[in-house]
């Protein structure tokens, strides 16, 4: 296996290629709920448009691949296709900074659009050029070895797959995000948790919540005195048969303050009783209805309790953070696995024919000898 792998320089050149592209070519995904809920502020509709947007381009694009590689020829192809994914890059990366140019859902989608078929009509041309690295062994050394040189595409995937983790959490805690997301994350699980429960435990629920708010009032987070506090609450919540049952983060329980507290009566009618933090728990009763948690948009229009605890407190390092790892890292990225295969590449599609001739003319000259 070694042998094959070290001998076949053509394999380990587009391995290191494929190593850059898949690295690069999945981190606007990965931040893009982030990129999402700084610049426009927290709405799941919106995220879903781009997903779609981005994978619904990815299978169009592939099942295109034969007539444009077949018209264009793979070195065009991939030419093209960068340069389509490394100007939908660049376009996002200026949204919101120019006034041509305004953060929107409709401009984010067309810009991803040429992102996703870039990346996908230059990955089909890599996996072409990979797989023929098996006819290049058997050309070079009379041995294909299939079962090895494919291997090396899926191992780079997961190896990149680590890498992209890394830088993803490499910029959210430097950057500061990742403590803004962990709010989030704490809203999304109490919203989710409240809805299993009985209107008693959600009535107790809030009662208790209110009562642990009220030790955090005044402290900043990370200070010592908050980790003191966070502590404090963690043993309580942990001590509480009813509310230990909703796995509450005490670290971030403050975020909790700005989440509305909705009734939803017998009748179905749906009511903004106030924020879990400010209004009269008194008022609550389990005979009244079931209660609910709103993370999200509100109704009456004020200020959703993730926006204020993510979008509002947002700041020029986070923004630029997010957008640079988002966008500009990748395509340098793709642009460096292009020039890989410009420079060290030499399997088009004249060499290969000629490996293919030569191949086929050996094997004639072998059935001839037996």
């Amino acid at each position: 296996m070694w042998k094959t792998i070290a001998r076949n320089d053509q394999v380990l050149w587009m391995t290191l290629s494929m190593l850059f592209y898949n690295i690069g070519s999945t981190l606007l995904i990965a931040l893009i709920a982030n990129l999402l809920y700084i610049e426009i502020g927290y709405n799941g509709t919106l995220y879903f448009y781009v997903v779609v947007a981005y994978g619904v381009t990815m299978v169009a694009v592939n099942a295109l691949y034969p007539i444009l590689v077949n018209k264009l020829g793979r070195n065009r192809l991939q030419n093209w296709s960068i340069l389509a994914a490394v100007i939908g890059y660049t376009l996002i990366a200026l949204m919101g900074w120019l006034p041509v140019l305004p953060f929107n859902i409709a401009l984010l989608c067309a810009f991803c659009v040429m992102v996703s078929a870039g990346q996908s009509l230059f990955y089909m041309s890599c996996i072409i050029n990979m797989a023929n690295c098996v006819e290049y062994n058997d050309y070079k050394y009379g041995e294909r070895n299939e079962a090895v040189v494919s291997t090396l595409r899926p191992f780079m995937a997961k190896f990149a797959a680590a890498m992209h983790t890394l830088i993803v959490t490499l910029v959210l805690a430097i950057s500061g995000t990742f403590l803004l997301s962990q709010s989030i994350s704490t809203l999304e699980t109490q919203r989710d948790f409240f809805d299993k429960h009985n209107a008693a435990d959600q009535a107790y629920y809030i009662t208790q919540v209110q009562s642990y708010l009220k030790e955090y009032e005044g402290l900043k987070a990370d200070t010592a005195e908050y980790k003191e506090v966070s502590k404090t609450v963690g043993a309580q919540i942990a001590a509480d048969d009813v509310v230990s049952k909703f796995q509450l983060d005490p670290a971030y329980v403050p975020a909790l303050s700005d989440a509305m507290v909705v009734l939803k009566t017998t009748s179905g009618a749906e009511k903004e009783l106030g924020r879990l933090g400010s209004f009269d728990a008194k008022s609550i009763s389990a005979s009244n209805g079931t209660y609910s948690l709103k993370i999200d948009d509100l109704k009456s229009g004020d200020e959703s309790a993730a926006n204020i605890h993510f979008r509002d407190q947002r700041t020029l390092t986070m923004r630029v953070w997010i957008r640079l790892a988002g966008t500009l890292l990748p395509a340098l990225m793709l642009v460096i696995s292009l020039y890989i295969q410009r420079k060290r590449f030499v399997i088009d599609e004249n060499y290969y024919d000629q490996m293919m001739l030569e191949i086929d003319s050996r094997k004639e000259e072998e059935s001839s000898l037996s």
